[in-house]
């Protein structure tokens, strides 16, 4: 008897074979994953230096998020399983069985299997966790480690999350069986007939393929490519909405392709255009096939696309937060102070930042050098309160002296620059797209008229590009003025920040608790700002900050592009295990159903060969279709991305890092995609050859 469950058990298996294989990645990369949120993870336990507990409960619900999509996919193939019965489950109902026994002879397959699976699921999902652990450590600590083999709170998650899952798929199939009749189960099973569609709403479709597809370029084209440069002043008349019509848009087309794909296939078998060899025959399959699959590439086709995201957008922006820190964060220490909610510019404060010596002190923390950068506003009619500003981001450029500015060069590496006792200079940030100042900057010669002194662009050097971090920047602009120490003094002050480089790293706890005690220090010394400004609506206001410690940026950002990366790989692994087990299964499907044709086919003089042919070019269609349409999706979503960030990420990335996070991934799919393809067409050429060799047995 235990051979034969053994026997049973194997041949539920070999039928089923892609959904097993299928289930035990997914459920061995959810427990790998998960495992990086357990309490009792020394990863996220962190020591003196890194503090990751905070990132536990965000990775487990990332996590749970991204798992929510192998419901699809076990609810499509459990449909189909279930489908593949229903003719049995029928004729056992109309010859009187009870409607239990049946429900129990299928859930025990199903329950055997789904056993199995998840035992051998956790067992890979042990090694993966040690290895996605070990990696993000070696990468994090600069070691390896010390990893539990087991985490028993994992284990009870990805127990609890696939019992779930099966039990309410079993569920729902015993439902079925418990109360549909004979009739309604065998028509179940049944391919529904096409509603016919009149011409002129199949032009209409073909009108609105074409409009949302010339929705997305006109976006791509002009919205784009406004000269947003993502710090710079946002338009009045842009917004995010733009960029969610145009995913709306992929999401229409998509459908409407798919459609337009069956009324060619249907417009080709009809006009006879095709009528001889085994073209003709396959276009008829096809056109049959895509009567049922309209949805069903539709909801392929977008999961395929996610999948290419999330194999190298997702990673890709992790990079992106990564550099960006290291351009951002050029100074160990950055204090800002920000005026945006003050109404009176003579409230604006002249900040003594000796409380912030003090505290540093008994912290420990020793400073290498350090700037209290004063900004000023070029003329006093720059200044506006909130109340007075159409746009609360319409915020003025303004200027420093050269001792300060040059403070900062030093400070961040660079050499000071001379200045002309009349002249000035303009400084840029060096990741954005300066063709907005070159036809201002080769247009003559330049001079301002300030605090009564006629200026003139300095001889040395004027257009200056260099790197500085962003916080000395005045909110949401890209440049400042820099004027003569002399001139500077006449000016009404604008902001007064805090930058420093230290000695030493300093830990993570402790910069936690220095900033705590600067935002207090802060908070008393200048309490008039928040008697007058301290609320806006329910928003608190804060002036001071927000206060970053190099320490603190590397830890939280290097973290989470850690964990980015490898949440992007999971969801892209999980999104194209889920397309391509739908298309595979759907085609093995599709492969028994044909057997009896197959047969007859062969009996009337086609050769074996010339069947697999016929299967293959069908099955090639259905995995290629929504292949092809998702990577057109891709590269147009890949293009609102770059033309998002512009010149950031051709500075960040210099080119070639981009494109091959963008080349890379699509490889790997298309390696996927064709192990699959191998793997479904041995299974399909097996079952034809053992067909066809039973009717020259018989």
């Amino acid at each position: 008897m235990p051979g034969t469950n053994r026997h049973n058990i194997m041949s539920v298996i070999k039928e089923n074979i892609i959904y097993f294989v299928t289930l035990v990645i997914c459920i061995a990369l959810f427990y790998g994953f998960i495992s990086l949120g357990d309490i009792k993870n020394p990863l996220v336990q962190g020591n003196s230096e890194y503090d990751f507990e905070m990132y536990a409960p965000m990775i487990r619900y990332c996590i749970y998020a991204a798992s929510i999509s192998i419901f699809v996919l076990v609810s499509y193939v459990n449909s189909h399983m279930f489908r593949e019965k229903l003719k049995d489950i029928s004729i056992l109902i109309t010859l009187g069985m009870k409607r239990s026994k049946i429900a129990i002879w299928y859930s025990k397959d199903m329950i055997s299997i789904s056993t199995l699976s998840f035992g051998i699921g956790i067992l890979f999902g042990i090694g993966c966790s040690y290895a996605v652990n070990a990696v993000i450590s070696l990468i994090t600590y600069g070691r390896v480690l010390s990893n539990s083999f087991f985490y028993l709170y994992s284990f009870i998650d990805t127990m609890v999350f696939f019992v779930i899952m099966y039990g309410g798929m079993t569920v729902i199939n015993i439902i079925k069986i418990m109360h549909k009749k004979p009739l309604d189960l065998l028509n179940n099973n049944k391919i529904p007939d096409s509603k016919k569609v009149f011409p002129l709403w199949k032009f209409i479709e073909c009108l609105l393929l074409i409009g949302c597809y010339g929705f997305i370029g006109y976006n791509i084209k002009v919205y784009f490519s406004i000269g947003r440069n993502y710090g710079g002043n946002i338009p009045s008349y842009e917004s995010n909405q733009f960029q969610f019509a145009i995913f709306a848009a992929i999401i229409i087309a998509v459908y409407l392709t798919i459609k337009f794909v069956n009324y060619l296939l249907m417009w080709i078998k009809n006009c006879k255009l095709v009528r001889y060899d085994l073209s003709a025959l396959v276009i008829g399959k096809l056109s049959h096939r895509m009567k049922s699959v309209t949805k069903n590439m539709l909801l392929i086709s977008i999961v395929l696309t996610l999948s290419l995201c999330g194999f190298s957008l997702i990673p890709l922006m992790a990079e992106f937060s990564n550099e960006y820190m290291e351009h951002r964060m050029v100074f160990d220490i950055n204090i800002p102070f920000n005026y945006d909610n003050i109404e009176n510019i003579h409230d604006i404060p002249d900040i003594d930042y000796g409380f912030l010596r003090n505290i540093l002190m008994k912290a420990n923390i020793e400073i290498e050098n350090e700037c209290e950068l004063k900004e000023y506003f070029i003329w006093d009619t720059d200044f506006s309160g909130p109340s007075e500003r159409a746009n609360r981001y319409n915020m003025p450029r303004l200027a420093m002296g050269i001792t300060d500015y040059n403070q900062l060069r030093i400070m961040a590496g660079l050499e000071p620059i001379n200045l002309d006792l009349d002249g000035f200079l303009f400084h840029v940030k060096d990741d954005i797209d300066l063709s907005q100042f070159e036809e201002a900057l080769n247009d003559g010669t330049h001079s301002l008229n300030v605090a009564g002194a006629l200026l003139h662009e300095n001889t040395s050097c004027f257009f200056v590009t260099e790197n500085l971090g962003d916080y000395i920047y005045n909110t949401n602009t890209d440049s400042f003025l820099v004027f003569p120490d002399e001139v500077c003094e006449k000016l009404s002050i604008a902001k007064k920040g805090y930058f420093a480089n230290t000695v030493e790293k300093v830990p993570y706890a402790v910069c936690k608790i220095v900033d705590q005690e600067i935002q207090i220090a802060f908070e008393s010394n200048y309490s008039y700002l928040y008697d007058r400004y301290g609320e806006n609506g329910n928003q608190l206001i804060d002036f001071i900050g927000p206060i970053r410690f190099r320490s603190v940026e590397e830890n939280d950002i290097s973290f989470m592009a850690i964990i980015t990366k490898a949440l992007g790989m999971y969801i892209g692994i999980i999104f194209m295990l889920i397309c391509m087990a739908m298309v595979s299964i759907k085609n093995i499907i599709e492969c028994n159903n044909s057997i009896g044709d197959y047969r007859v086919l062969r009996q009337i003089g086609m050769s074996e060969k010339q069947l697999k042919q016929i299967n293959l070019k069908e099955n090639l269609f259905f995995y290629l279709l929504p292949y092809t349409v998702s990577i057109i999706n891709f590269c147009i979503i890949q293009n609102t991305f770059i033309m998002r960030f512009g010149n950031r990420a051709n500075t960040y990335f210099n080119g070639n890092q981009y494109l091959n996070g963008i080349i890379v991934p699509a490889i790997i799919v298309s390696v996927i995609l064709a192990i699959y393809i191998g793997t479904m067409q041995i299974i399909n050429f097996n079952k034809i050859k053992n067909a066809l060799d039973r009717v020259w047995e018989q």
